[in-house]
């Protein structure tokens, strides 16, 4: 096992109970290890998990992962973010930027 999974272990073990992915998904426990793939422009893809009432998200960006506080909730959508990796999440599209840079962009669930 090494240190990717084993923090995918600890990450997974600390969140407990998941919701939604990037919108309108349906509720699992992370013990299960389900989560939401969102698959963006250029081939890139990243996984999301929501946990608390969607008050934090988790984000597998597939090098690291970061637990990401919502920042700001509106008609326009949530905003998550530690500031440095930040999470946009309007209906079914999300755009994950990272030190001020769109990194991932029209990213929809799947």
């Amino acid at each position: 096992m090494n240190s990717r999974d084993i923090m995918r272990w600890v990450v997974g073990a600390a969140i407990g109970v998941l919701v939604s992915g990037c919108v309108g998904m349906e509720q699992y426990e992370i013990r299960s290890d389900r989560y939401v793939r969102c698959y963006c422009d250029g081939g890139r893809k990243f996984r999301v998990w929501f946990q608390q009432d969607r008050a934090t998200a988790v984000v597998d960006l597939g090098d690291r992962s970061v637990s990401l506080p919502k920042v700001t909730a509106s008609e326009s959508g949530d905003y998550y973010s530690d500031g440095v990796t930040g999470l946009s999440v309007k209906d079914d599209i999300s755009v994950v930027e990272e030190n001020g840079t769109v990194t991932y962009s029209a990213c929809l669930s799947g």
